[in-house]
């Protein structure tokens, strides 16, 4: 991975991780607010992946439409690292 540019890091207001900015009386993610500014709506049944691993970053060009799966999978959570598990530390 590549990125051209550097992150667009959120300074305001920030609920589990994520900047939040108010639009229309609404609060929204901001990352997706700018990535919907951009590029357009986000395409059904997908999420928004932080390709630079940083959730406060709203950059558009740090950002890609996959699936939840995808999302998960690509993360640094639990899940994520059982998945990539190919053998078991018992030698299953």
């Amino acid at each position: 991975m590549t990125l051209n540019s550097s992150c667009w890091e959120w300074t305001r207001y920030k609920e589990s991780g994520y900047g939040r900015l108010k639009r229309n009386g609404r609060h929204v993610l901001a990352h997706r607010f700018f990535y919907e500014t951009c590029f357009g709506p986000v395409p059904s049944g997908l999420d928004l992946d932080h390709l630079c691993r940083n959730r406060w970053c709203c950059n558009p060009d740090h950002l890609e439409a996959v699936t939840r799966r995808e999302n998960v999978l690509r993360g640094a959570g639990v899940a994520a690292i059982a998945a990539r598990k190919t053998h078991c530390i018992r030698g299953h």
